[in-house]
């Protein structure tokens, strides 16, 4: 199944319209993602709608999330740290710090 297939079985079962998404979101290429009529996917778009539809980023993009064992709430993670510039490294020393724990190798 397609992601924009995925967008719009999620949204039909919730009994949203496009519209209602796009206006609550501010997204207007909703109706283009799902329709498969797109050149590229944003990363933030991909968050912002399995946040709104309380799916797994993995569900929307039709991944087994049992290979990948990862969370959607680390996946958040993820791209919050990359929004704020951190590295791996960054966020290491901060937990060390704020926890007082070792988790260096």
């Amino acid at each position: 199944m397609t992601i924009g297939k995925r967008l719009n079985e999620v949204r039909v079962s919730k009994g949203l319209t496009i519209k209602q998404v796009e206006i609550e979101l501010n997204l207007s290429s909703l109706h283009w993602l799902e329709q498969g009529k797109y050149k590229s996917f944003k990363c933030e778009h991909l968050i912002t709608l399995s946040n709104y539809y309380q799916v797994s980023p993995l569900y929307l993009l039709d991944l087994d999330e049992s290979i990948y064992n990862i969370e959607p709430k680390w996946i958040v993670l993820i791209q919050k740290l990359k929004e704020n510039k951190l590295t791996p490294r960054d966020v290491m020393i901060s937990v060390e710090r704020y926890k007082k724990v070792s988790i260096s190798n």
